[in-house]
């Protein structure tokens, strides 16, 4: 998972990335990018990682494009991030909205022939579910 949150401080311009901007992110590397976008979204992707790990290289390469403040920040941003995603995920927990009878924009993540949808951000507060219930 790649946080956009930061972008006006790695595109350095303000927020509002361009679809053409969007489209690029899936092979960084390769595209046009500015090399400070570049090193940012390494950031990202090491520290969105299972084994998050800031070599030399890379703390170099951070260190060359941002201040000490801006890599706290953009890796208090990221990790926020990246660790938020990880919990709902965890919990399987969606939107409230996809419980009112609406189907859910997935697949239900039941293995066997019984319904099981992930618990809403309601039905969370005050228990842990295991996550399946019966639709109706």
């Amino acid at each position: 998972m790649r946080a956009l949150k930061p972008r006006a401080l790695i595109l350095g311009r303000e927020p509002g990335a361009t679809e053409d901007v969007v489209a690029k992110l899936e092979d960084y590397e390769a595209s046009d990018l500015p090399e400070r976008t570049k090193v940012a979204l390494r950031l990202a992707d090491r520290l969105a990682g299972e084994q998050p790990r800031i070599d030399a290289e890379l703390h170099a390469e951070l260190r060359a494009h941002f201040s000490d403040d801006q890599i706290i920040d953009l890796g208090m941003t990221l990790t926020f991030a990246s660790g938020w995603q990880r919990f709902i995920e965890a919990f399987g927990i969606v939107p409230d909205r996809w419980q009112d009878g609406a189907p859910p924009p997935f697949r239900p993540l039941a293995t066997d022939d019984t319904p099981c949808f992930p618990p809403t951000i309601s039905s969370m507060v005050g228990t842990l579910s295991d996550g399946c219930r019966a639709s109706h």
